[in-house]
């Protein structure tokens, strides 16, 4: 299983709206296509409250070509995050979120994984 983690370094103002990028790639580095995949879903959650708190209820949303998920033909997935995916959930400022792409592919013999952490600003704590 493929394991990725990237950083976005803006902080994100909450309840706006933010974009994710990258390519995916099969588990020997030659680009996935949309035709070779079996599931693509996005979970979005906050890793450093207890429990890990769902945000907006993202949970395994389908972002294969749709729900805000775009697949290009050179393995290029874009997520657009929308503003009540970027809730805060607890008292820190800024809070962390974690975006978790998990997709499967080879009729679902194969799978792989890429998370986006990035920071949200409770602006309710900048009065």
């Amino acid at each position: 299983m493929n394991s990725y983690r990237t950083l976005i370094e803006e902080i994100v103002p909450e309840r706006s709206s933010c974009e994710l990028k990258t390519k995916l790639t099969r588990s020997d580095g030659n680009v996935l296509l949309e035709a070779d995949f079996t599931s693509l879903l996005l979970t979005i959650f906050v890793p450093e409250l207890d429990g890990s708190p769902i945000v907006n209820n993202v949970l395994n949303r389908n972002v294969l070509n749709a729900n805000g998920g775009t697949f290009d033909t050179d393995g290029v997935l874009t997520i657009n995050i929308f503003p009540n995916d970027n809730a805060v959930l607890g008292a820190s400022d800024p809070e962390l979120h974690r975006a978790r792409i998990e997709w499967t592919y080879s009729s679902g013999t194969k799978s792989g994984i890429h998370e986006f952490d990035w920071y949200v600003a409770n602006l309710k704590l900048k009065g």
